[in-house]
C-alpha cells in the first residue's frame, strides 16, 4: 500500500476539477453563441445539452478533451506520486469514473448514455496510458544521464 500516494489523487483530481470548469465555461460559452433559443422555454442552462445532442463537433469534442483531460490527471498524479505511477494514474482516474457513474444513473439525458458507459470503461486506461507516460518520461531522462 505505500505505493499509492493520496496526495497525487488529490492534487490530480484538483487539476481535473479545475480543467473541466474551464472547459464546461468555454463549450458553453460557444453554445450560447452558436445555438439559438427556441422560443421561452429554451433555458440557457440547457444550451450545452443542445449542442451536445444536435452539434457533430461538440459530440466528438467533450469526449476528445475529456480523454485528454484523463490522461493529464493519470500524468500529474504519477508526477506528485514519484513511484508506481501506472497505479496512481488509474486510481486518479478512479474518481471522476465515479462521478461518470453516478451521471449516468442521475442522467435522463438519453443521447449521451453511449459516450458515457464508453467513456465510463475506458477511464482507468487512460488514467494508466498517463502514468505509464510519466513512467517512460522517467526512464527516458534517466537514460540519457
Amino acid at each position: 500500500m505505500r505505493a499509492v500516494s493520496i496526495k497525487a489523487v488529490l492534487v490530480s483530481f484538483a487539476f481535473l476539477l479545475v480543467t473541466t470548469l474551464v472547459f464546461v465555461a468555454i463549450a458553453l460559452a460557444i453554445a450560447n453563441a452558436v445555438i439559438e433559443p427556441q422560443g421561452s422555454a429554451d433555458v440557457r442552462s440547457f444550451v450545452l445539452q443542445r449542442a451536445l445532442k444536435e452539434s457533430p463537433l461538440f459530440q466528438w469534442l467533450a469526449p476528445t478533451v475529456g480523454g485528454l483531460l484523463i490522461v493529464a490527471t493519470g500524468y500529474i498524479a504519477a508526477w506528485v506520486a514519484k513511484r508506481a505511477e501506472p497505479l496512481n494514474g488509474v486510481l486518479a482516474a478512479t474518481v471522476p469514473m465515479l462521478v461518470e457513474i453516478y451521471a449516468i444513473v442521475a442522467s435522463r439525458v438519453e443521447y449521451a448514455t453511449y459516450w458515457q458507459a464508453l467513456f465510463v470503461a475506458a477511464t482507468p486506461l487512460l488514467g494508466a496510458f498517463g502514468g505509464r507516460l510519466r513512467r517512460w518520461q522517467i526512464r527516458r531522462v534517466s537514460s540519457r544521464a
